[in-house]
């Protein structure tokens, strides 16, 4: 393997055997050549470690790590701790079943170079097996204040890891979080809130495969973090983006975040019936934190401009009891049952 190089690579890998390859071949494939690729397999069942062994005993710039099964992110941990040994400059996050058109990672490091960016984020392509669609930032460069802006915005910034281009020194100080779902957004603005440059491609750079039976498409207690997230972000916006913004951008995200705040509070409503008995009793804290946070943040029936399903979550929200869980299970199987949109439908993020 070379010494210091440009860019590492980190690619958690767990029971991915299937796609495993394409993304492989996919960065070994890239334009840019100073670049190494870490593998961690994370406890994978499947032929995932043994794909990954074979790819390195053919590429030296592929350096592969085994650990027991410990969740995405602390994967990702340990691949950072790695490529900062190795003395890489920028790191990249590839997910194991996506893949990377060939001259990714050579445009986005000549975009840092050029503008001496901590973080340049690309477009991607979204995949499903029967079609696929593009979604492009605004090309500029851009500060701190303008780039947690577009981030929260719901319509001009996303969360994700993969789609971007970091500085090593983004993490210095930094320990990913142990969590299973729905952290990327969590992590993200954070990691923002640190640095000064962030530059924008627009071009689908990246491309990002939706598989049935990812955690998106799961109805689990996964889903409580997907409201501690979005808690989480409103209280930043609430607490840190005040004196950051115009008044007028400062209101538009925290009612967007708001938004989705409720939002996460109708999945875990609607979807409470469907967990165990331990796990409910366990979260039932949870409920009441939901509880407590409508109360204080929104009128009786919510926002008038909601749709009815974010209405219905205002009011149902406010009695942390079997009554109201029920209630909104029960609005949730009829919507389906009459073949409308799903009350409230799994969100699209990995």
């Amino acid at each position: 393997m070379m010494n210091h190089p440009d860019i590492s690579v980190i690619i958690p890998v767990y029971n991915t055997a299937q796609y495993l390859p394409e993304c492989i071949e996919s960065v070994r494939g890239q334009t840019m050549r100073n670049l190494e690729i870490i593998l961690i397999d994370d406890g994978s069942t499947d032929a995932s470690g043994i794909i990954c062994d074979q790819y390195a005993a053919k590429d030296d710039r592929i350096r592969v790590f085994h650990t027991e099964n410990q969740g995405h992110y602390l994967a990702r941990g340990l691949a950072v701790e790695k490529a900062r040994e190795a003395g890489s400059k920028y790191i990249g996050f590839v997910d194991s079943d996506d893949w990377i058109e060939p001259g990714m990672y050579e445009e986005m490091l000549k975009s840092a170079r050029s503008a001496d960016a901590d973080v340049v984020e690309c477009g991607y392509s979204m995949d499903f097996p029967d079609q696929s669609w593009q979604w492009l930032p605004e090309e500029g460069t851009f500060g701190r204040a303008e780039a947690l802006y577009r981030l929260f915005r719901t319509d001009s910034g996303h969360d994700y890891f993969w789609n971007k281009l970091w500085k090593a020194q983004c993490f210095e100080n930094f320990d990913f979080p142990d969590a299973r779902a729905y952290m990327d957004a969590c992590i993200t603005y954070r990691i923002y809130a640190g640095q000064k440059t962030f530059v924008n491609l627009a071009k689908p750079l990246y491309h990002y495969q939706q598989i049935t039976g990812s955690i998106v498409h799961s109805h689990d207690i996964r889903l409580l973090n997907q409201w501690r997230v979005n808690k989480d972000k409103y209280d930043f916006i609430e607490n840190r983006m005040k004196e950051m913004l115009p008044a007028e951008q400062w209101t538009e995200i925290r009612e967007k975040q708001l938004y989705k705040c409720v939002y996460a509070i109708g999945r875990n409503w609607t979807w409470w019936d469907g967990h165990s008995s331990k796990e409910k009793q366990e979260n039932k804290h949870v409920l009441k934190e939901m509880s407590a946070f409508l109360k204080t943040h929104t009128a009786l029936f919510g926002n008038p401009s909601w749709p009815v399903s974010l209405r219905s979550t205002a009011f149902l929200g406010r009695y942390p009891n079997r009554l109201s869980t029920k209630m909104a299970g029960a609005m949730n199987k009829r919507a389906q049952k009459r073949n409308r949109l799903v009350f409230f439908k799994p969100a699209a993020t990995k």
